[in-house]
């Protein structure tokens, strides 16, 4: 007799058969999602390193014009490294939900309510992080806007 199980509860998973096939679905295109979107920042990110070595300059001016022949190299670089650092808390959080997928999958194939936990940790986390991004993001934006609304009326008020 094993005296550890003595006083635990049986705990049955149970997950109806409409929500299991949802969450497989979910699951699915879950992870979709994740890999277009690792696929679009992998290559977004590929010009970015390429435009702060000093190759993508050509190729920059050859798609932009004489748009981008104007800025040096220093400022590029300048804007791609905060840029890198956003793409890379943004891959995090795909691959939040790439493991919610896997999670989720997992938990229904095995009947498993630890998996299960997991796969909705994992989502709980993409949507608190995305959250955070979303109001740096609305931060910065009214930040921008009362700069140019400052940065406006300086000039306006030079001229005069």
């Amino acid at each position: 007799m094993e005296l550890h199980n003595i006083g635990e509860q049986e705990h049955k998973f149970y997950v109806p058969d409409q929500t299991q096939h949802d969450l497989l679905e979910t699951g699915k295109y879950t992870k979709i999602t994740a890999v277009i979107g690792m696929a679009i920042l992998g290559l977004i990110t590929l010009v970015i390193v390429a435009i702060i070595a000093g190759i993508g300059d050509e190729f920059l001016e050859s798609i932009m014009g004489s748009a981008f022949s104007d800025v040096d190299t220093n400022v590029a670089m300048l804007i791609a490294i905060p840029v890198l650092g956003i793409f890379a808390i943004i891959f995090y959080l795909l691959t939040l939900l790439t493991k919610f997928s896997k999670q989720v999958t997992e938990g229904i194939n095995n009947q498993s309510d630890e998996d299960l936990e997991l796969a909705l940790e994992s989502l709980g986390k993409y949507f608190k992080g995305s959250a955070i991004m979303t109001i740096c993001a609305i931060g910065l934006g009214i930040f921008a806007l009362f700069f140019a609304i400052i940065a406006g009326a300086g000039a306006l008020a030079s001229q005069l």
